[in-house]
């Protein structure tokens, strides 16, 4: 995958949406995981601490003949009590949100909801057919001010292909807090232009064809009427090392064959628009 940099503006990161055969036997492709992408001094991060935060991995599988369900996730273990208690939350809510006891028996809540997605998986089963639904809630970050997290789905139960999606978190270090589309001021023309190009530039990527012109590029968008005012996402907006990520799900502004549009702001660049203190300042 060829990663392009537009000027010290964006970089593009195309994530290559799942494509799952229909057959019985066919095993599930798994979820990409993101690229790693070098960014020049001035985009750099704050250097990673030396260490407060930790975490451990945990993995849970259940089976029932062809259905299977896996989830792992990275569970804040150490470090300050808000942002491990935020972190933890958000694990739980990533996999439903429908845990009700103890956050920190880890291995419980897991198993719980493998139990969930195999139970939910069987219900429209047929017997022979290939059935999986994976999860994993995974650390992705650390600079001297937040924690970041990527959480990645996927789910095949029949048809053509199946669905898959991620998005992300990130998390200030003093109190937890979570980096949300309120803290940006992303109502100007400057913003939406890095947007707009942005996509423009994953679709190119996507397509292997240079878009031409406004009109070109909004007959590849989805529910979207004006080119220079493209929606944000639903998922929130995360720093990973690359960047401020901006996210787009499946069918959320393009076809399913267009995977999941992805711009990627660099620090630098991300930070003139941020006005929440304790992020990247």
């Amino acid at each position: 995958m060829k990663i392009k940099h537009f000027g010290a503006a964006f970089v593009i990161a195309g994530l290559t949406s799942v494509n799952t055969s229909c057959s019985g036997g066919d095993q599930p492709q798994q979820p990409a995981q993101e690229d790693s992408v070098a960014v020049s001094p001035e985009d750099e991060p704050a250097e990673e601490v030396d260490a407060s935060f930790n975490y451990k991995k945990e993995s849970v599988e259940r089976k029932f003949k062809t259905i299977t369900s896996t989830i792992t996730v990275d569970f804040a273990t150490e470090g300050n009590e808000q942002l491990v208690n935020a972190i933890n939350e958000y694990i739980n809510k990533e996999l439903g949100g429908r845990y009700k006891s103890d956050l920190k028996d880890v291995k419980e809540m897991l198993n719980f909801y493998a139990n969930v997605y195999l139970d939910e998986l069987k219900h429209d089963w047929e017997e022979g057919a290939s059935c999986a639904r994976e999860k994993r809630v995974l650390f992705n970050n650390e600079t001297n001010n937040f924690i970041s997290y990527t959480s990645f789905f996927y789910s095949y139960s029949g048809g053509a292909h199946g669905t898959s999606g991620e998005d992300g978190a990130t998390f200030r270090k003093s109190d937890g807090k979570q980096l949300n589309w309120d803290m940006f001021n992303v109502n100007n023309n400057e913003f939406k232009q890095l947007i707009k190009e942005g996509v423009k530039a994953y679709f190119e990527e996507n397509s292997k064809e240079k878009i031409k012109n406004d009109d070109a590029l909004k007959e590849l968008l989805l529910n979207v009427e004006d080119v220079n005012n493209i929606p944000l996402p639903t998922s929130a907006p995360y720093f990973s090392n690359k960047g401020l990520v901006i996210h787009y799900g499946q069918y959320e502004i393009a076809c399913y064959a267009m995977g999941e549009p992805e711009v990627v702001i660099p620090f630098a660049t991300a930070k003139k628009f941020i006005k929440e203190p304790g992020f990247l300042y």
